[in-house]
């Protein structure tokens, strides 16, 4: 599922790419060949007659591999002065074919929320073209971009990224007062912390995370 906001991002083609926390943390990260990506690790079951010992096991990506396609789930509402369904994150109408659907099943409601929406009512179908996995503070001001993630002016954040773009203010006698950094990396932190902060992931604990980068696709 996605934010309204970053529906509407995907929608716009701003927004081609996703960070998802793994869960659980990885234990270890390794290489999957000589020159592959790093695969998350964590502790399994004991190994026998070894106390202590702990098997190592790979954890799979829950959303995929590349090639894979994800359908999204947005919340609905029904006007009853237009007697449609309408997605909420941009109040477009979801068409006859779908609206009949759901008032043969007798599904009409005010509103239909996101977890509810049944595969057949979903508009909006992402192929997978890469999957791998970073500290989620490792991102670039491209992948911020490619997060769907506005500037934002952060007055000490030529400290934690002195190559963030930004300004630097004078007073009178030129001397210089403040550093002024200007970045979608700031934006991305302040999404990143709305949704996840609450769930024990803060920007500041700098969780692994999954990093899928998708395309849109015509329905299967």
């Amino acid at each position: 599922m996605f934010t309204a906001e970053s529906i509407r991002s995907i929608l716009a083609g701003q927004k081609t790419m996703t960070r998802r926390v793994v869960n659980p943390q990885p234990n270890d990260m390794k290489p999957l060949g000589p020159y592959g990506r790093m695969i998350p690790y964590r502790f399994g079951k004991e190994v026998p007659d070894i106390p202590g010992v702990r098997v190592q096991e790979p954890i799979k990506c829950p959303y995929g591999k590349p090639g894979d396609i994800l359908w999204v789930k947005e919340s609905l509402y029904f006007s009853v002065e237009n007697n449609n369904l309408y997605y909420s994150a941009d109040d477009k109408g979801v068409g006859d074919d779908i609206f009949r659907k759901f008032y043969r099943r007798g599904s009409i409601r005010p509103r239909v929320g996101a977890l509810l929406m049944p595969r057949w009512a979903s508009r909006i179908n992402l192929e997978i073209l890469r999957l791998d996995v970073a500290r989620v503070q490792d991102i670039s001001e491209a992948d911020a971009k490619a997060e769907g993630a506005d500037p934002h002016f952060d007055p000490a954040g030529f400290s934690e990224w002195p190559d963030a773009p930004g300004f630097i203010k004078h007073d009178l006698g030129g001397v210089e007062v403040m550093r002024v950094a200007i970045a979608r990396r700031f934006g991305f932190q302040q999404q990143w912390d709305a949704i996840n902060a609450k769930r024990g992931f803060a920007w500041d604990t700098n969780p692994y995370v999954w990093i899928i980068e998708f395309r849109i696709v015509d329905h299967a």
